[in-house]
């Protein structure tokens, strides 16, 4: 008995180690992946939407369309981080990782269920399960969606749609409080609507649900109702949006390739864990085949396998997640499937699936079964090498992220720099206007705010001095105004980099560049706190030629150079 329970304290301990870690490294790639500057769809989904809103008196921008989704939740959340978090995303990061924790909270109640536990009660297995529950919906293979303060849609869609599902089965076979658990299982089953396109399948499914597990008429009947009202109201006014495939066409044309797509979407986190495509469609195979073969087992007594069957449910909702979506993505080809912000359905699907299976594997733990516990270490140790790429630096990246927003504030066309953070430079100077003039998000930040004002400002010289070069100006295309300009600065003395340059010229600053840039040959040369030390940034093109200062702010020093002609990019 002793041998045992050092035994289960051991495979505890380390399943504990492995949540630690988990969450460890999720929150350090997520301070290390942190910028300010809006990325791709977060200029017209959240800043556009805001200046629509705010300045602009566009109410009707809550409901408009973003792709194919309504994405009111998300616009809920962009709203309060640039109203009083002063949009600088961070508030929206601890969003998604709130939400996930919601998914954990909620995934194991429903395990205290499917096990019957009670509240209060410990039991090694289960604390086994929740453990790895933890592990799963931590993981840094759905890093796309962590650490992009635009993607807290993609948690809500899957989150929303849960709970709905559970408190509906609550709500069947509680007494207490049933008829509002069923009233709050239909304002989620409403809500959902607004998280993402797919979200509109969550009524319509618990409609079914309702239907066979036999729930009263009334109830089925409130069910359908609001499926229709829902349905309705989402697609009243709707544009079909160009550029996607046809889930029509797929199954009519291509039906093998998108069942290909939608096993390799269910089975993404496989591909993570092993690299091998193959390895992944195996396992969205076995996840179709084994919630086919519980719906067999449930459907026998529906209404004694009520839990399950919400279970299952859920899981056929992640799986019409992925038709719809290989629908419209297939002709990109079945690769797009493992796209990382496709990996949080898919995992909770994966965790739906354990739950059913949890019975089972703790009836093997209890009879003290290596194998059971070994298969299930094997899921946090498979998944920790992914784990690990949290500690990578993203510097390089972040920094060219400011640059763009440098040149969106100084309204440069600069084209090659701002497909950084949107594809075309054109769009998003016009559409970041508003915020530029409102100092909105990136634009408030005191080394980005009202940088145009400080061009042509008077600047005096400082007698410490900085090691440096200016490493090259060059032609902009298309631009005649302004040149791009690189190098390095470093200050010995503190031994730091600046944090921004001035470029002066008799005394009058004529152009502004950021630091930040990683440059390892200046670290192996001067110091490794130079390792950042490198600088992109922009110069008035009339005022090239001749010496001009270098001054760096934050240590304050300065450098002086020459330039030459221009050359090209």
């Amino acid at each position: 008995m002793t041998v045992r329970i050092t035994q289960e304290k051991l495979w505890l301990s380390t399943f504990r180690l492995f949540a630690l870690a988990m969450i460890i490294l999720a929150i350090i790639g997520a301070v290390k992946s942190y910028s300010s500057v809006p990325f791709w769809d977060m200029w017209n989904g959240y800043l556009e939407f805001y200046t629509n809103v705010v300045y602009k008196g566009d109410i009707q921008a809550w409901w408009q369309q973003h792709n194919e989704h309504r994405i009111v939740l998300a616009r809920t959340l962009f709203w309060l981080d640039l109203s009083f978090f002063s949009g600088s995303g961070k508030f929206l990061i601890v969003i998604n990782f709130l939400l996930i924790f919601c998914s954990y909270v909620v995934f194991n109640k429903i395990l205290q269920e499917r096990l019957g536990i009670e509240e209060g009660e410990s039991e090694y297995p289960s604390k086994i399960f929740n453990l790895l529950i933890f592990v799963i919906l931590f993981s840094w293979i759905q890093e796309a969606n962590i650490t992009w303060a635009f993607q807290s849609q993609f948690f809500l869609a899957q989150l929303l749609p849960l709970i709905a599902f559970f408190l509906l089965y609550k709500s069947f076979v509680c007494k207490k409080a049933s008829n509002s658990l069923f009233v709050l299982a239909c304002v989620i089953g409403v809500v959902s609507i607004g998280s993402m396109a797919n979200g509109i399948l969550a009524l319509p499914l618990m409609f079914i649900y309702a239907l066979v597990i036999r729930m009263t008429k009334l109830r089925i009947f409130i069910l359908c109702l609001l499926s229709i009202i829902t349905i309705t109201l989402y697609f009243y006014g709707y544009d079909a949006v160009g550029g996607h495939g046809s889930l029509k066409d797929a199954l009519l044309n291509n039906w093998i390739g998108l069942l290909q797509y939608i096993s390799l979407y269910i089975g993404g986190p496989f591909y993570y864990m092993t690299k091998n495509i193959i390895v992944a469609q195996i396992a969205g195979l076995f996840l179709i085949s084994s919630s086919a073969y519980f719906a067999w087992i449930a459907l026998k007594k529906p209404s004694k396998s009520s839990l399950q069957l919400a279970l299952l449910f859920f899981i056929l909702y992640i799986g019409g997640t992925a038709l719809g979506t290989g629908g419209g993505r297939l002709f990109f080809g079945i690769e797009q499937a493992l796209s990382g912000r496709y990996q949080t359905p898919a995992l909770m699907a994966w965790v739906a699936l354990l739950i059913l299976y949890s019975p089972k594997i703790i009836k093997k733990i209890n009879n003290n079964s290596l194998l059971a516990l070994s298969m299930l270490i094997l899921i946090p140790i498979l998944l920790l090498p992914q784990q690990l790429k949290a500690l990578s630096s993203k510097q390089g990246l972040l920094f060219e992220r400011e640059i763009a927003a440098l040149a969106i504030e100084l309204r440069i066309k600069d084209q090659s720099q701002i497909s950084n953070v949107f594809p075309s430079a054109e769009w998003v100077l016009s559409a970041s206007e508003v915020a530029v003039e409102n100092n909105l998000s990136i634009f408030g930040q005191p080394k980005i705010k009202d940088i145009p004002l400080l061009i042509g400002k008077k600047e005096t010289d400082t007698k410490v001095k900085c090691v440096g070069s200016l490493d090259g100006v060059t032609l902009i295309p298309g631009v005649l105004n302004y040149l791009k300009v690189r190098g390095w600065m470093y200050q010995a003395d503190a031994q730091l980099s600046p944090k921004s340059v001035h470029i002066i010229k008799n005394g009058e600053i004529i152009g502004y560049a950021l630091t930040g840039q990683p440059r390892d040959d200046v670290a192996n040369a001067i110091n490794l706190n130079a390792k950042t030390s490198g600088f992109k940034g922009y110069i008035l093109a009339d005022k090239l030629g001749g010496g001009v200062v270098l001054k760096g702010l934050q240590p304050e020093c300065q450098l002086d150079v020459f330039t030459a002609a221009p050359s090209p990019l």
